[in-house]
């Protein structure tokens, strides 16, 4: 089992030119792969979110992009909320589509960290302050609970975009993408973070074996966590997009 090793160069390790992601990145950078933030900078309002904020300008913008143009009037999940950088990018002028997200709020909430202010403050602070834009609804549990629950309880909201970014074990990895396998949109698309990690890259490939409907549209590996363009890499998988 692989341990969180860095690649050391920036690279698009697959893109499929065929696919809706594809056209969104080559429409909206002069060049995604190098490109510290996108054309259109709307995104930098996220900026002055209060509490940590572990993605990038790029990430917010293209979340914000695939919800708009495959979940428009649908539903966005995502599974590690954090303090909302995320799940505030997803829903942002995308009024129509119901954006959740399910956290247990342990990851980094400690008073070393984020100014001693608990993630959880910080989320309730960021959505109010953007509350006019967005339509979130956010919840605490583990995600292993959540989910099957919830969407057993709500069949209707089936997810077109789903971002996991919880815990990266490979199993946890593994857990975090099966699980929500079943109540997902026919069409849709998976975007996991951290995918610099050996781990996060293990289960993806096995999660891409046993799921033959999938396929990876995007993988990008950066040469250190916290790079300015994608943060820590970057893979979105797709079924019918």
């Amino acid at each position: 089992m692989g341990k969180h090793k860095e690649t050391g160069t920036l690279q698009c390790v697959q893109l499929d030119t065929t696919s809706g992601v594809a056209e969104i990145l080559q429409t909206g950078w002069d060049c995604f792969l190098s490109d510290e933030f996108p054309k259109n900078r709307k995104m930098q309002c996220l900026e002055r979110l209060s509490g940590l904020r572990l993605n990038t300008e790029n990430f917010r913008y293209l979340l914000n992009k695939l919800v708009s143009q495959f979940a428009n009037e649908g539903v966005y999940f995502e599974v590690g909320i954090l303090c909302g950088a995320s799940l505030i990018s997803a829903s942002l002028d995308n009024p129509k589509t119901l954006c959740m997200g399910v956290d247990n709020f342990s990851l980094f909430d400690h008073e070393k960290f984020n100014k001693g202010i608990p993630n959880r403050k910080s989320l309730a602070t960021n959505l109010a302050r953007f509350h006019q834009r967005i339509h979130v609804e956010s919840y605490e549990d583990d995600f292993r609970e959540f989910i099957p629950g919830f969407f057993n309880a709500n069949p209707r909201l089936r997810p077109t975009v789903y971002f996991y970014d919880g815990p990266h074990s490979v199993q946890d990895q593994i857990d975090g993408l099966e699980i929500m396998t079943p109540y997902l949109a026919e069409r849709c698309l998976i975007a996991v973070d951290d995918s610099n990690w050996n781990e996060v890259t293990e289960a993806n490939e096995y999660f891409l074996r046993q799921h033959p409907d999938f396929k990876k549209v995007l993988e990008i590996k950066t040469p250190h966590n916290g790079h300015p363009t994608w943060w820590n890499g970057l893979t979105i998988i797709s079924r019918g997009i």
